[in-house]
């Protein structure tokens, strides 16, 4: 697997997750980008739904988001104020890139 495949299947493996947490029509637009090549994007919009859901989501979800963002997204462009949706809940699932999840 090459490092955008490793890459495309980290953020399928989020948004799999994060689809417990968002409403369905959210993560339709998220798997939207993400189906088109447009996983950053797909990343990005998957932070600000969190904002706009006003929605808990597990620490593990944010910090994800977090490390798939870096080197992809302006710093400007990220939603501030992203970790006060993080709870302490543990995520079910890992997001080990290695998973044949």
């Amino acid at each position: 697997m090459n490092s955008l495949e490793v890459y495309a299947r980290r953020v399928m493996l989020l948004v799999d997750q994060a689809s417990e947490y968002l409403s369905a029509e959210g993560i339709a637009q998220v798997r939207g980008l993400t189906d088109h090549s447009e996983a950053p994007e797909g990343v990005s919009t998957l932070a600000w739904l969190i904002i706009h859901e006003g929605t808990r989501v597990p620490a593990a979800i944010v910090d994800e988001i977090r490390d798939l963002s870096e080197g992809y997204s302006y710093p400007e462009d990220f939603p501030q104020g992203l970790d006060e949706w993080a709870t302490d809940e543990s995520a079910e699932s890992s997001f080990d890139e290695t998973s044949d999840r």
